[in-house]
């Protein structure tokens, strides 16, 4: 093996070996706190083009220097040289392999993988070698402007030269008065210009794009591509669909949101959609995905289309990765079963580690959106991800993590890998990354061998990122509700969550990003009000929760629980007859904020029912014939809930049950009309539905029962544990005073295979056995 005695820099897909050594100074990050400083190590680093295998190998060495700025210390690197291009790594060998995420390049990679999306994209300009002075050729371009003739042989000759200009240079040319007037003049003689010159200034123009970000800074720049932008609406009609989607992808790069014309290239793909060659169809797809929306039965045509080209094994994983990505952005939830299961193929066929992590997180994403979980798929996934998770970047890595918790799905060696790269690389974590790393693990109910030491370094990072939190308040919210759910409750960090000022920087994101964080906000609100061991020296202003209509997934819905949760309506049958009547349970929201309905008895000192409900009507009897099910009629909720009318209608339009959070711990025998009284103001009876439960009055010949009913999705796919949000439930119920009895749905489906007086006897069992 030789090695060559100087560094030398290597092309790989786009980017330099010098750019990327920058970047791997930030992968190799070592925590004081851990203590792990590594003495001089060397290894071999691989780089993997988008759609080979191939790499190039290099030597290095890095040492920890400690940074006094930092609790961190930072590696550097030193590369050695270059070996043999023709020598590879196996998978097998010890390498670190080092991802860098380009924002303008990794999207379009599936552009860079076939000649044939130049009729249809715009792909990367070739540098010219030109001797001549980029500078003389803009004077002669300008010259030419002024004489009214812009050839577009000159405008490709002078992009061309800009592209083999140092980024320095480059800087100086885009910044001079030579390159603003040509700019200008484009601008002024845009509806004079041909087609063939339109296109060819437009196309490399965004073509720059791909080497340098900071032209959209430029005024000049920015008018100029207005111009163009609305100069393009009127050519439209002239232009194949090739050249509209070529036309609208330039303006895609430049950053010119034209959704008119990405409006007209759809309209125009609609009645062509099933006839659309590979390269159309990727680009139409992946259009649709940065405009974040397009009409749903277009949608359906262009999946249909992409299915027969997945079955026909005519894309690439790259294609696959920017069909996935592009529905995920687009909202798209109602992909096929087919398609599905064609993507679960492609990754069961698939080695991982030949992939970005960008295309892989694509792919995983649409599992996640349609909530699709295959669980030898995901173990296989799991295995392979965390055994190369230390090349990925943090956020791809929170990424994979976030879609396995969303999908309920536990892999041990993915978590505890997540964990360590979390502690490792915690400086690269943006606020949206510490948000979702807590989620997932708590949700969960993960915790790891140095859990308490992976809270402090995520919450040490979010109060470095106070700023970015106050842009993006809703990870913050999310971070703080999902330490509640492991009863943690930092009040530094509540109070000023809870604060005016915060509170204002919520309102302003949820007008601009249109969303309601009240949900979240009152779950949180709650949640420390109830557990947090310290006196909250500043709680959420309720004018804000009532101060406009709930969102309908802000309060429980009784009837939606009754309708989805079989367990449920089975249990408070069984309940009801062992109890002997409807007086003496009640099935509602015992806290509000959880939005899942719990049954809820009272028993004396002598285990005997004592009633609870106003309402002493008689519910309709089951037929005995039925499968476990109640009709769902009025009668049926207002038995089970001890309320007289349930048909209250929101502003949403929808029926939803009564709000059970009024009811009061004072048991006696006091009407639904007697507890609700009679409200007219809306923003008042708001605030009454948003009212925290209180605990239970101490009694000696009196015992509160709880009867906390969990689901299948309550729970780890496959498995038993509960999941972190509904263990905190049940904390906060024991909290309260209740005595709480679980009725895991694993349980109840074993004991019903024996018939309904085993189910009976179980419950009674759970009732009276455990007190």
């Amino acid at each position: 093996m030789t090695v060559m005695s100087k560094t030398k820099l290597l092309e790989v897909s786009g980017w330099s070996l010098r750019s990327l050594s920058r970047g791997l100074s930030c992968r190799l990050m070592m925590n004081r706190r851990i203590r792990t400083r590594p003495t001089v190590c060397w290894g071999t680093m691989r780089f993997l083009t988008p759609y080979t295998s191939s790499c190039k190998i290099l030597t290095w060495e890095y040492s920890p220097i400690p940074t006094k700025e930092s609790r961190f210390y930072s590696s550097r690197v030193q590369l050695e040289g270059l070996l043999n291009g023709s020598e590879y790594l196996d998978k097998s060998s010890s390498a670190m392999q080092f991802e860098r995420f380009h924002t303008i390049r990794t999207p379009r990679l599936f552009q860079l993988g076939r000649p044939s999306y130049a009729d249809v994209a715009i792909l990367p300009l070739t540098p010219t070698s030109k001797k001549d002075c980029t500078l003389t050729i803009l004077s002669r371009l300008n010259d030419s402007c002024l004489l009214g003739r812009i050839p577009a042989v000159a405008i490709t000759e002078f992009f061309q030269s800009l592209l083999s200009l140092q980024r320095k240079h480059l800087q100086e040319i885009i910044a001079c008065s030579k390159f603003k007037y040509f700019l200008s003049t484009m601008s002024d003689s845009c509806a004079r210009l041909p087609q063939q010159e339109f296109e060819c200034f437009l196309f490399h123009l965004a073509a720059l794009r791909y080497k340098i970000n900071f032209l959209t800074v430029s005024k000049y720049f920015k008018e100029c591509a207005n111009v163009f932008s609305q100069e393009s609406l009127i050519r439209s009609s002239d232009w194949q669909l090739k050249q509209l989607l070529k036309v609208t992808d330039a303006f895609s790069l430049l950053g010119t949101n034209n959704s008119t014309l990405t409006e007209i290239v759809f309209q125009r793909v609609k009645p062509v959609a099933a006839r659309l060659t590979r390269e159309e169809l990727l680009q139409v797809i992946y259009l649709a995905g940065e405009n974040r929306g397009v009409p749903r039965r277009l949608m359906t045509d262009l999946e249909s289309r992409a299915v027969t080209l997945l079955r026909d094994k005519d894309l690439s994983f790259v294609e696959i990765a920017t069909v996935c990505t592009a529905f995920y952005k687009s909202n798209y939830k109602h992909s096929s079963l087919d398609f599905m299961n064609l993507l679960r193929d492609v990754l069961f066929a698939s080695d991982l580690w030949k992939h970005p992590s960008y295309h892989i997180v694509g792919i995983l994403k649409v599992f996640r959106h349609n909530y699709y979980g295959y669980s030898s798929l995901f173990e296989r996934l799991g295995d392979q991800i965390a055994k190369e998770a230390h090349r990925y970047p943090i956020k791809s890595i929170m990424q994979f993590v976030l879609t396995f918790a969303t999908l309920h799905i536990f892999h041990k060696d993915l978590m505890d890998v997540a964990s360590r790269e979390v502690l490792q690389k915690i400086e690269q974590c943006r606020s949206k990354d510490v948000a979702k790393f807590i989620w997932s693990f708590v949700t969960l109910n993960y915790e790891p061998t140095d859990w308490k030491l992976v809270v402090d370094v995520l919450q040490a990072r979010v109060e470095e990122l106070q700023e970015e939190m106050a842009t993006f308040p809703i990870y913050f919210i999310s971070f703080l509700l999902s330490l509640a759910y492991i009863n943690v409750y930092p009040s530094d960090l509540l109070k000023t969550v809870f604060s005016d000022g915060f509170l204002q920087h919520i309102k302003d994101y949820e007008e601009r990003e249109g969303v309601d964080l009240r949900s979240n906000l009152y779950t949180l609100h709650a949640a420390a009000s109830l557990e947090s061991p310290v006196k909250l020296e500043q709680r959420l202003n309720l004018e804000y929760l009532t101060s406009k209509p709930f969102p309908h997934q802000m309060l429980g819905d009784i009837r939606e629980e009754l309708n989805q949760r079989s367990e449920l309506r089975e249990v408070a049958d069984c309940v009801k007859s062992i109890v002997g009547g409807n007086e003496y349970y009640r099935v509602h929201f015992i806290l509000p904020y959880m939005r899942t309905a719990d049954v809820e008895i009272c028993l004396d000192d002598t285990n005997t029912p004592l009633p609870i409900n106003g309402s002493t009507s008689r519910a309709t009897e089951r037929d005995d014939n039925s499968s476990g099910s109640i009709p769902l009629n009025d009668d049926i909720i207002s038995h089970l809930t001890g309320v007289k009318s349930v048909t209250s209608t929101t502003h949403l339009g929808h029926k939803r049950g009564h709000d059970n959070n009024s009811h009061s711990r004072d048991r006696t025998l006091r009407t639904t009309e007697e507890k609700e009284g009679s409200i007219d103001n809306p923003e008042e009876k708001r605030l009454k539905q948003v009212q925290l439960p209180q605990p239970l009055p101490v009694s000696a010949n009196q015992r509160w029962i709880a009867i906390q009913v969990s689901s299948r999705n309550h729970h780890h796919f496959g498995g038993n544990k509960l999941l972190g949000l509904h263990s905190m439930k049940r904390r906060h119920l024991a909290e309260l005073g209740y005595h709480v009895i679980s009725i895991p749905y694993h349980d109840w489906e074993l004991v019903g295979r024996h018939g309904p007086a085993a189910r009976e006897n179980y419950l009674k069992k759970k009732l009276f056995g455990s007190l």
